[in-house]
């Protein structure tokens, strides 16, 4: 009895302890639905766009016939997110239209609105113009920006032509160097981008996420 006892109080204790692991596992996953909640919307809402893509691509009845953001036809390396954002920057936001004259019709939406500037990817004059060369800039510990992001879908064949040419490599100091003598452009993981040995761009708030940050999270 006194053996049954012993074991009664050990199972009670482990059970306390599943217990407990188990509310902790419940927390854990109450706040990575909230989170995930807060990504969608985001995400749905187009909050990391620009005030005149975001109207374009939420507004219901424009009448225009959008195929999305670039952004929407990339897909991109886990943990690249952040060094193709700086690299593209407002590219990502232009809206994906069939013909000319749509650009005309919705920078006159965007008039009525004051809504401001936006940038389009005109798919009939992109697919007829001319194919760039391929040049990889191999370097030593970087990747080349066509290694870690594919463009997707119909128009896959249009918007792959505007990767270009870029290498992403870890650090600032690895890009530093390498930026001194490449003939392209050359991020970090972090976001900063070296255009040249003498002109480099970065900065966000700890907090920030960008368009692709916030899509692949």
């Amino acid at each position: 009895h006194a053996e049954a006892e012993i074991l009664l109080a050990r199972q009670r204790a482990d059970r306390d302890r599943v217990h407990q692991a188990l509310g902790a596992r419940h927390r854990d996953l109450a706040g990575a639905e909230a989170r995930l909640r807060s990504l969608e919307e985001l995400d749905a809402s187009r909050a990391t766009f620009g005030d005149a893509a975001r109207f374009l691509l939420s507004a219901p009845d424009t009448g225009l016939r959008l195929h999305g953001a670039v952004a929407d036809h990339l897909n991109v390396e886990r943990s690249y997110e952040r060094a193709v954002d700086a690299l593209f920057g407002d590219l990502l936001q232009h809206v994906v239209v069939d013909r000319a004259d749509e650009v005309t019709q919705a920078l006159a939406l965007l008039a009525g609105q004051n809504a401001g500037r936006c940038g389009f990817l005109v798919v009939d004059e992109a697919a007829s113009s001319a194919v760039p060369e391929i040049d990889r800039h191999e370097a030593p510990g970087a990747r080349a920006l066509s290694d870690v992001v594919q463009a997707s879908g119909p128009f896959a064949s249009v918007i792959g032509r505007l990767l270009g040419h870029a290498l992403i490599v870890d650090s600032f100091d690895a890009a530093r160097a390498i930026a001194r003598t490449s003939r392209v452009p050359v991020a970090t993981l972090g976001g900063e981008v070296f255009r040249g040995g003498g002109r480099v761009e970065g900065g966000s708030r700890p907090d920030a996420r960008g368009i692709l940050e916030t899509r692949a999270e």
